[in-house]
């Protein structure tokens, strides 16, 4: 049927006018006229065609095309795919013992994923199963999210799920699959079933995200509120980005970088000057009657900072690793010295890569670099520590140096590495470390960044380029 804004039900005029409040919350700007015109635009389309409802209202509401995924994001949450009597009426699947929701499992609990499940993802992966995919992704949301259990913004429940899934593994997972099945496959054909997998992994964080984003939309209708959708690009979690997220954020890391540059060394010029000498001023300002006309300041001696910088490339934490090396090595002009070390379980230094890079460097091409990965891949931070202050340590790390740790401080319960930790904090002039991960989240179960931030000057949460950027411009 289609739709005049006479006929219109109020409920669809109220979705609208949700939409529009969500739009504005997260700054995008919609003005009276657009509302208007955005109320006119339904007397012309079939309400029950959703991607033509969708286009409409994105052509009268949308001027920016760089607020499409918010636009996207909002009409999901406000027009979403299941009625509201039937949202108020769904349940939670019973668990196996028939006694409550499967969700009800306490939060404190290990995340982990059942062999069964991640088999069958691979195997879906691997047949190019899109309706396996989609099931496997509600019934990962199912276990791993704990939506309706626990507190948190949609960013958290997908990094929870995510991270139980290990997807960052998947690839690898499928691709040592492939070569077992085709030993004698060309490098050429591995390259192109890789490219093939790593399509269909991105397919399957897409679908992870929008289950979750339509349960939190069917949870805040029973609540009668709308949960707030991100800001911007800048605002976007690095752990949850998808292939087309990450290529907008390499993209803006850049432009981003030489802000970043401008701002630290107009601070550092403005910081130059030091404090007022009273004494020199009023000695110049009798050749002006008395008026201090020329003020004189104490000229400081401002050092630049020399940087060593350690970032975990193990898991979900190494599409965030890439951003910070990017920043940090777009600022080398304002450093004395910049050195990269990059670690999964074991340790090895990127400074050329990077420094020969014309762009962001994807994560793969510095797991390639000899060292990086010594055992079965998974983060080793007692193992790392050890190995850089045992190799590099005293030859490094100096009195003068700045160490940036960056990492989720996940130990995948080995030790932790705290003592030589402790040694390298002690022996470099400040210690820093930019942790991906929701502050909710540190110090539950592998998380041993409450062992590490006693020996840091600073633990920041970094989940967004913004926040990266304003902890990069501290440190620096």
């Amino acid at each position: 049927m289609r739709g005049t804004p006479g006929t219109s039900s109020d409920g669809v005029l109220a979705m609208l006018l949700a939409l529009v409040d969500q739009l504005r919350r997260a700054g995008v700007a919609v003005s009276m006229v657009e509302v208007i015109d955005a109320t006119a635009a339904l007397g012309h389309v079939e309400l029950v065609d959703r991607p033509v409802l969708r286009a409409g209202l994105a052509g009268t509401l949308v001027k920016r095309p760089e607020d499409l995924p918010l636009f996207q994001l909002a009409f999901d949450r406000c027009f979403p795919l299941t009625p509201p009597d039937e949202r108020a009426t769904t349940r939670q699947p019973a668990d196996e013992t028939g006694d409550g929701p499967a969700s009800s499992v306490p939060d404190l609990l290990p995340v982990e994923p059942s062999t069964e499940l991640l088999g069958a993802l691979l195997a879906a992966l691997r047949d190019d199963d899109s309706e396996t995919l989609a099931a496997m992704a509600a019934l990962a949301v199912d276990r791993h999210a704990g939506i309706g259990t626990v507190e948190g913004s949609e960013r958290y429940f997908l990094y929870r799920v995510l991270r139980a899934l290990d997807v960052a593994n998947l690839l690898a997972a499928a691709m040592r699959a492939e070569r077992a099945e085709h030993p004698g496959a060309s490098a050429l054909e591995l390259r192109l079933r890789r490219d093939e997998h790593a399509a269909r992994i991105d397919e399957l964080r897409r679908l992870i995200a929008r289950e979750v984003r339509r349960r939190l939309a069917r949870l805040g209708d029973e609540a009668g509120v709308l949960a707030p959708i991100p800001h911007r690009l800048a605002d976007l979690d690095v752990l949850r980005a998808s292939t087309t997220d990450l290529r907008e954020l390499r993209a803006a890391v850049r432009p981003l970088a030489r802000k970043l540059a401008s701002r630290v060394a107009q601070r550092r010029r403005r910081h130059h000057l030091g404090r007022l000498d009273m004494r020199r001023t009023m000695r110049h300002s009798l050749t002006t009657g008395g008026v201090p006309m020329d003020p004189a300041y104490r000229r400081r001696k401002l050092s630049k900072p020399n940087v060593v910088v350690l970032c975990d490339l193990s898991g979900s934490v190494a599409e965030f690793a890439q951003f910070t090396l990017a920043l940090v090595h777009a600022l080398d002009a304002e450093l004395a010295g910049l050195r990269s070390f990059v670690f999964v379980d074991g340790v090895a230094e990127v400074t050329d890569l990077l420094d020969r890079a014309d762009d962001v460097l994807e994560p793969r091409f510095l797991l390639t670099r000899a060292g990086v990965v010594m055992g079965d891949g998974h983060s080793d931070y007692g193992r790392v520590f050890d190995h850089f202050w045992t190799l590099h340590g005293e030859r490094v790390v100096t009195p003068a140096t700045t160490l940036i740790v960056a990492g989720d401080a996940r130990t995948n319960y080995r030790p932790a590495g705290v003592e030589p930790f402790r040694r390298l904090s002690e022996r470099a002039r400040r210690t820093y470390w930019l942790n991906p991960e929701p502050r909710a989240d540190w110090g539950s179960e592998d998380s041993a960044i409450d062992a590490f931030a006693p020996w840091c000057t600073a633990v920041f949460e970094v989940r967004t380029l913004r926040q990266l950027a304003d902890a990069v411009v501290e440190i620096v």
